[in-house]
């Protein structure tokens, strides 16, 4: 059940300046101390620093310029910039706060830095549940970005507004690694039953995993909130989308520890890997990640219609099953499907290698290519119709 996923690229990199300096009268070839230099070449020096990756020193050479031509927009921009590359580094690392104190400091530089907007918006919305903050930021970012991102800008602005609307009478729980957004009126001891469980499948999928996010934000809604924000996925349980989503009246019995265990199991993923990871490889890992369960007689069924090949859709098309379902039953194929994959690869081959599958993906290769460098002898072209040994 997973969600939107976008992000702004930025190639930060290509986008420095370097200025051009004028012949000094000294002959001497002896690097100046760092008080002598002059703003531009405190520029230059930066710029050579960030292109050879070097971005704390990079940003430590651009911030004295700033600071002594500060109306120069040239080096507030690559500075803007650079502190924006070192955001997303940090973030990819999980260091969350040092990612928003970054991006806050490139739009004080540069107040219409897009990319910086964007982002800093993503952070306060997806990690604070911030609104507020994300749509401050959103809004003014909607006419900085490249035209064909605003749709997408549009659509979180939007989203922010309903989710406002709909939390406001939302209470915080905190745990170790949740925080819990239930009515106000909710059951203090449900919420604590809630924590636990949550707490207790984490635990069990890092242990599997081997690594995870340091801090995720849950939502429960009424049956009636959680219609309003699902997208037209009635046949939706819970959802993640960044955050994860679920119905109260779903939390009840068996049936509760499985449908965390599934959204956490798209969390896992989404914040190791980001992007690039097809819909039915989210989804059985997903199910792969759910506490043992017997199957429902329909997926028994469904499992058997497969197996004989029956059934069987090419998994190229699967993803389409689950975006764009025709009816119920395409969407539960999918599942039992995909299910059935990721469970014959992580059986076959374990963890490491399946993760290796999915650091491939997420460095954008095809996913043909991905799977037959990672899991040869099996191959692609059998596996993908439903050769499964």
């Amino acid at each position: 059940m997973n969600g939107w996923q976008w992000r702004i690229s930025l190639g930060i990199l290509l986008w420095l300046t370097v200025v051009p300096t004028l012949p000094a009268d000294d002959a001497s070839n002896k690097p100046k101390p760092s008080w002598a230099l002059t703003p531009t070449e405190l520029n230059n020096l930066g710029v050579t620093a960030a292109q050879a990756g070097r971005l704390e020193e990079a940003i430590d050479h651009l911030r004295h310029a700033v600071l002594l031509a500060p109306t120069d927009t040239t080096f507030r921009k690559n500075l803007a910039n650079m502190l924006t590359e070192h955001a997303l580094q940090a973030y990819g690392q999980r260091h969350v706060d040092q990612a928003i104190e970054l991006l806050e400091e490139a739009v004080t530089h540069l107040p219409d830095h897009g990319p910086a907007l964007a982002r800093l918006g993503d952070l306060y919305y997806l990690e604070r549940s911030d609104f507020d903050q994300a749509l401050r930021c959103w809004e003014q970012a909607q006419d900085q970005v490249p035209a064909e991102q605003r749709e997408a800008v549009a659509e979180r602005i939007s989203r922010a507004r309903r989710d406002r609307t709909i939390e406001r009478g939302y209470a915080s729980r905190k745990t170790d690694h949740f925080d819990i957004r239930m009515q106000g009126q909710a059951d203090p001891q449900r919420a604590r039953r809630l924590g636990q469980v949550l707490e207790e499948e984490y635990a069990r999928i890092a242990k599997n995993f081997g690594t995870a996010p340091p801090m995720l934000t849950v939502i429960v809604y009424s049956r009636g909130d959680f219609t309003r924000i699902a997208d037209r996925r009635d046949w939706a349980l819970g959802l993640y989308d960044g955050r994860i989503r679920v119905r109260e009246d779903e939390l009840d019995g068996v049936w509760e520890r499985i449908l965390l265990a599934h959204e956490l199991g798209h969390a896992f993923l989404y914040q190791a890997y980001r992007r690039g990871l097809p819909t039915w490889v989210h989804e059985g890992f997903a199910q792969a990640m759910e506490p043992p369960r017997a199957l429902t007689p329909q997926e028994q069924a469904l499992k058997e219609g497969l197996t004989s090949k029956v059934q069987w859709i090419p998994l190229a098309w699967v993803d389409r099953r689950f975006q764009q379902p025709s009816n119920p039953a395409d969407v539960e194929r999918g599942y039992v499907e995909s299910r059935m994959v990721v469970e014959f690869l992580l059986r076959r081959y374990g963890m490491e290698r399946f993760q290796a599958f999915l650091a491939r993906l997420a460095g954008g290769e095809a996913v043909e290519l991905a799977f037959d460098a990672t899991f040869a002898p099996s191959r692609w072209s059998r596996v993908a119709q439903g050769v499964l040994e």
